[in-house]
This record gives structure tokens, sequence and C-alpha cells, in this order.
């Protein structure tokens, strides 16, 4: 007999994408608060630097979830040398604007068609097909984002959707 769990187990990840690439995904079963998110970014910003950027300038784009922008997070930032967007200068609460919710969609599709059964198998799962996603998909994510925010600008900061 397979038991059945009413509610499935669940797995936290973060990750971050460019054009040129994305960060290693990371899986953690806490919630994320500032301290854990500072610590995420202290590991993934030197890759994201020296494998994806290459010492060019680059600029982080978040939601303006409050963790986001905590003293230990703008000084994780700081310490790296990499500037971000203000959280008045981006909507707070638009997924619809944020390329990365459409490429976590392919990702838990993904995810679910191989049907984890515990929590090591979903971690495994998550990790894989995090690495398979292609540059090309995220690219086009990014790529819808132009026809979005003329869309939010038309409806005068609306969602963007019809």
């Amino acid at each position: 007999v397979t038991p059945k769990y009413k509610h499935p187990t669940r797995l936290n990840v973060f990750a971050g994408m460019c054009w040129s690439g994305k960060t290693k995904l990371v899986c953690y079963k806490d919630n994320l608060n500032g301290y854990r998110y500072a610590s995420i970014l202290d590991d993934i910003l030197p890759e994201m630097k020296d494998k994806v950027f290459k010492k060019r300038k680059w600029m982080v784009v978040q939601d303006a979830v409050p963790l986001h922008f905590t003293a230990e997070v703008k000084a994780v930032f700081e310490s790296h040398g990499v500037s971000f967007v203000p959280k008045n200068k981006w909507p707070p609460n638009s997924p619809d604007l944020s390329p990365i919710e459409h490429v976590w969609s392919i990702l838990k599709d993904n995810i679910a068609g191989r049907q984890p059964n515990t929590l090591a198998e979903l971690q495994m799962y998550a990790l894989e097909e995090w690495d398979k996603i292609p540059q090309k998909t995220i690219q086009n994510c990014i790529l819808g984002l132009t026809p979005r925010l003329a869309l939010v600008k038309k409806n005068k900061g609306n969602y963007s959707k019809k």
C-alpha cells in the first residue's frame, strides 16, 4: 500500500537568472528570512560575478518583499560590489513582471511530471530539472517582460493581464 498524503512534501528553492546564465538552485526547508537570504546571496554572488557576468557591471532586480531589503542583505550586496533596484522603483507585488516566475512554473511542471514521493526525491528532482532548463527558455521568459511592461504602463500601473 502506498500512502497518499493530503498535503504534498514542500521544498523551498532560490535561484537567480539573467540573459547569460543562472545560479545554482538552492534548496531549503525552513522559511526564508533576511539572515538566510543574505547567506544564500553571499554564497552565489561570487559565482554570478565570475562565471556569468565575467566582471561586467550588473544589477539585481527583486520584488519588494521586505526580507530582500534588510540591512544584512544590503551589506552582502555592498560587500560584493553589486547594485540593486531600490524597492520604491519596482512594483511591490508584481509576479507578472518577474521572468523567474515563469521559469518557476516550468520547473514545477517538470518536477511534478516525475512524481516525487519523498523530500529527498523532491530535492533531487528539483536540482536535476533546474539544470535541464535551457538558457534559451530563460531568455524567452526575459523577452516576454517587454510587452508586459508596456501593458502595465498602458494600464497606468495595473496588472499586465488582460
